[in-house]
């Protein structure tokens, strides 16, 4: 075992990249949604359609967000332990956790235009004519409709999907972040 191999003893953060824990994470955790949403194509369940049942959108939801503080909570970790010698600080943990969840949101941007596109290409007409039926049934009349219709369209192309993903994946991995950084952290400093 070589020098190294172990990790120093001297606390040195501004020193020590923590990227690479960010992008390992972050393509867990983007790899683990495009499964999850393969399996939902495959066997019809997809959560994104209006028809699922809620109770199905829920176990895809909470399995999500259970990948996802897993990745973040793991990042943080892998860093203290790993590479800091045990000590990390709120501010170093939150930003791995969002710097995680900016590499989630990128590949799975990526991931889901490929899906939209390549896999499922009837994925933007299925999802308006479920809209279109979910309008019809509230008693909406057809100017009502096509409107809505209208503006759902412009959000689905790839560029609003791409920033969305973006946005939504920073979102919780700040959430996520805030909170197991507050309690993992471990400062060198006396509070």
């Amino acid at each position: 075992m070589s020098i190294l191999d172990t990790p120093s003893p001297f606390y040195t953060p501004e020193k020590t990249s923590n990227w690479s824990l960010a992008v390992r994470y972050g393509l867990i955790w983007a790899a683990t949604g495009f499964i999850l949403t393969l399996v939902g194509f495959l066997t019809d369940t997809d959560a994104s359609m209006p028809t699922t049942p809620t109770s199905l959108k829920i176990a895809y939801s909470i399995l999500s967000l259970g990948v996802a503080i897993w990745c973040i909570r793991t990042a943080i970790i892998t860093d203290r332990d790993e590479q800091l010698g045990g000590l990390i600080e709120f501010g170093r943990a939150t930003g791995l956790g969002i710097k995680t969840g900016l590499v989630t949101g990128v590949v799975g941007a990526v991931l889901q235009v490929i899906y939209t596109k390549v896999i499922n290409s009837s994925y933007t007409e299925t999802m308006l004519d479920a809209t279109r039926e979910q309008m019809e049934k509230q008693g909406l009349s057809d100017d009502q409709i096509d409107q809505a219709i209208k503006y759902s369209e412009m959000f689905m192309g790839p560029m609003p999907t791409t920033i969305m993903f973006i946005l939504v994946a920073l979102f919780f991995a700040l959430i996520i972040s805030l909170i197991a950084a507050a309690i993992l952290k471990k400062s060198p400093y006396p509070a």
